[in-house]
């Protein structure tokens, strides 16, 4: 049974000031069994003279230990909603493959409260695809989903957000992730 993160309902988490709710992440993150495993994931889009940028990127932790990590680009038709989702989707992909016990926990750590409104419910058409393989992955696997405040020195949100960046600038474009954005445009 995948649970969500009890202080995130809607409109709720506008409530907390980040700082708070970055502490209480923290507290909650620091507080884990160290077979758990946390799953950061971030989207960058940028801009500059060589155009536009846009990536994922990804932390995998068991306990309080760094385990993998995963970037990338993907098509500049996309936005940054999109890189979201799909760092969310190859990070998720990534841990399901690392060895794990039967009661291992697996928590998503998502920045985006878009995102994990998506990854909840519905999905949105730019990236439905990478929603819909989520949701199948997340009721296969229990996965747990957590918001994790942005910008407020996460350890894993800021590693996931610096594999953003440099994934964005990669501009080598997963094959596999162009053939499902034209499926949609």
């Amino acid at each position: 049974m995948k649970t969500y993160d009890k202080c995130l309902t809607k409109g709720e988490h506008s409530a907390k000031d980040k700082e708070t709710a970055a502490a209480s992440f923290n507290d909650w993150w620091n507080a884990l069994p160290p077979n758990t495993v946390t799953i950061f994931s971030d989207g960058s889009e940028s801009y500059d003279d060589a155009g536009k940028h846009v990536g994922y990127g990804y932390a995998i932790y068991q306990g309080q230990a760094l385990v993998a990590t995963g970037k990338g680009a993907i098509n500049t038709l996309s936005h940054v909603f999109d890189a979201e989702a799909i760092g969310a989707l190859k990070g998720l992909q990534k841990a399901l493959t690392l060895p794990s016990n039967a009661d291992t926990q697996r928590w998503l750590c998502i920045d985006s409260t878009s995102v994990i409104w998506c990854k909840r419910a519905n999905a949105s058409d730019t990236s439905q695809w990478a929603f819909l393989e989520s949701h199948r992955l997340i009721d296969r696997h229990a996965v747990n989903i957590r918001w994790s405040p942005g910008h407020q020195g996460i350890t894993g949100n800021e590693a996931a957000d610096s594999l953003a960046d440099a994934g964005a600038k990669s501009d080598i474009v997963d094959p596999g992730l162009l053939r499902n954005l034209r499926s949609v445009v």
